[in-house]
């Protein structure tokens, strides 16, 4: 290496000897500067082009997916920068899904197109129904919140970006890993409701809150008047006009009728999308409820732990 731009590449010891680090193989150099931390960094590449060059390369920035047990086996050829996202943002085997239970509020990360009745609401325990069971609480970290509708239909969405949030066009247009979509329901024991669930991978990516809304109809009711009803129009985001979505998962509408306090469990409806299309850059995920009493108050369908997941192969 030598001397570049007035730095030695020798270095002195306590003992007062000196060690040529150009001497060191790239390999090791990659090792030894992949455990500076990521603060550091930036003044590691002002060192000596070498060391630019080899913190600029993609196997430096495999070690370090390595080391935080990101490594992605399956990807040999991406550039470089993709490394650094996967490093960075994480953004597979993780829920893409923000404020999937209501840690943050009713409207925090969520678009509301409805909040009929008395309006979306957080509960901060099970009210009217069973505790939730492990397996739930393990899919929301621990949180006991929920959030719960009311007598008029409470429909949100939220949209992903996978782009934005780290994930590979080429991964996605490629490897196509799975994508888990999930969310756990529930109602009271004493008061039926209706809850429904749509999940679409789409090739769009949306700049506002008000394309979004744009691309619904906020006042469809497909039957079932205050009883029921599917509040989910088929004609939302261009479903059936062209391919702009490349897959839609459907639950519902589904009825959950008053019934002894035992049996108001909460349930978990998941899907995972295999084998589609390219070109996915978004994830859709939209959920309504509400009671069919038409109670004052929130005695409509509970919904938490949403949740977006892609899942990359292992072998």
């Amino acid at each position: 290496m030598g001397n570049i731009e007035g730095h030695s590449s020798k270095a002195a010891t306590e003992e007062g000897l000196y060690y040529d680090y150009g001497a060191l193989p790239d390999y090791a150099l990659t090792v030894i500067l992949s455990c500076v931390p990521d603060s550091d960094l930036r003044h590691c590449m002002l060192v000596c082009k070498r060391w630019y060059r080899t913190i600029k390369h993609s196997t430096f920035w495999k070690i370090k997916c390595i080391n935080a047990g990101r490594l992605l086996k399956e990807i040999v050829t991406i550039p470089s920068t993709e490394w650094r996202n996967i490093y960075f943002k994480n953004p597979y085997g993780r829920n893409l899904i923000r404020n999937p239970c209501g840690d943050d509020g009713v409207f925090r990360e969520w678009i509301l197109f409805m909040n009929g009745g008395d309006g979306l609401k957080v509960e901060n325990s099970d009210v009217g129904c069973k505790p939730k069971p492990t397996e739930m609480l393990e899919d929301m970290k621990n949180s006991t919140k929920n959030f719960v509708t009311s007598y008029g239909w409470c429909r949100r969405v939220q949209v992903i970006d996978l782009i934005k949030e780290g994930c590979s066009e080429y991964v996605l247009d490629t490897i196509r890993p799975d994508i888990e979509v999930s969310e756990w329901y529930t109602s009271r024991w004493d008061c039926s409701s209706v809850w429904e669930m749509r999940v679409s991978l789409s090739k769009k990516t949306y700049k506002s809150a008000e394309e979004i809304e744009s691309c619904v109809s906020s006042q469809y009711v497909g039957y079932g008047g205050y009883g029921g009803g599917d509040v989910f129009d088929p004609t939302d985001w261009g479903l059936g006009k062209g391919d702009t979505i490349v897959a839609t998962f459907k639950f519902g509408p589904q009825i959950t009728p008053d019934r002894p306090m035992s049996v108001a469990v909460w349930e978990k409806v998941s899907h995972t999308f295999t084998g589609y299309g390219p070109g996915v850059k978004s994830v859709i995920f939209e959920d309504a409820s509400k009671d069919t009493k038409f109670w004052a108050g929130h005695f409509g369908g509970k919904m938490s732990g949403a949740r977006v997941k892609i899942n990359m192969p292992t072998k």
